[in-house]
């Protein structure tokens, strides 16, 4: 005796996009009508235009935020735990130690929620970062060395070309402390710079409202290429914020 049949075999599949949470109209409003992300935003567009029909060179950047907080109050007072018995087998040479503190450490702050701010403005190449290039191109200095991302809390005045510091940088906030976060070097095309950086709140808030490319990591000195300020990012112990700083370099054609 034979017995046939058959197998019927489907199912169907969906996808989602999760995107991260934005901070809210309000804060847009805050920031995108100041008159320094209006004119930055006229002055990037006005720029490659002059570029198209002029065939004069220009350079144009932008800087985008996203920030990661803790929304879990115990979360964050567990990250603090970690991050202090990390900074002690750190001090007492205890690799074994610091391997397992450090994947506690990135497991907490894997819990925690993304705010994307997105574009939150579009100033200003300075005089001393222009010089920094020239310097670079004899070969007086190497050119990479322009990629820590400096954080501050004051933005009053905002953005000139005769910057040479944050206004008002962050010191112990870092992690580590006086230590700002190394930035990637990337090209987001063949004439985009790209480098994108994270700093974490150590032991103590800040209420962020400009930031800078810097050649040095160590708090204190360095050249600054680019500074922007923007609407307060408030950040408490243990959350971050990451800046996508873009330069942009349009040929004359």
């Amino acid at each position: 005796m034979k017995a046939l049949g058959t197998i019927g075999v489907s199912g169907n599949l969906r996808l989602k996009v999760i995107r991260a949470n934005g901070p809210g109209l309000r804060w847009h409003l805050m920031n995108r009508l100041r008159w320094s992300f209006i004119f930055g935003w006229l002055f990037s567009s006005f720029a490659k235009t002059i570029s198209k029909f002029t065939r004069i060179m220009t350079v144009t950047s932008r800087l985008s935020l996203r920030a990661f907080r803790f929304e879990d109050e115990s979360f964050r007072q567990e990250w603090i735990r970690v991050t202090r018995l990390l900074n002690e087998a750190l001090a007492n040479e205890n690799a074994e130690s610091v391997a397992h503190y450090m994947r506690e450490q990135k497991r907490l702050e894997a819990m925690r929620v993304a705010t994307e701010y997105g574009i939150v403005g579009y100033r200003v190449v300075t005089d001393a970062g222009v010089a920094f290039l020239v310097d670079a191109w004899q070969g007086i200095l190497e050119p990479e060395i322009m990629r820590y991302h400096a954080l501050g809390i004051d933005d009053t005045p905002g953005e000139a070309v005769g910057d040479v510091a944050l206004q008002l940088e962050i010191t112990t906030q870092y992690t580590p402390d006086n230590t700002r976060a190394t930035g990637t070097l990337a090209e987001a095309a063949a004439n985009i710079f790209r480098s994108v950086a994270t700093n974490t709140m150590s032991d103590a808030t800040a209420a962020v409202v400009e930031h800078g490319l810097m050649s040095q990591a160590a708090t204190g000195g360095g050249t600054l290429w680019d500074r922007t300020v923007f609407a307060v990012v408030n950040l408490a112990i243990g959350d971050s914020l990451q800046s996508t700083y873009e330069a942009t370099f349009n040929s004359g054609g």
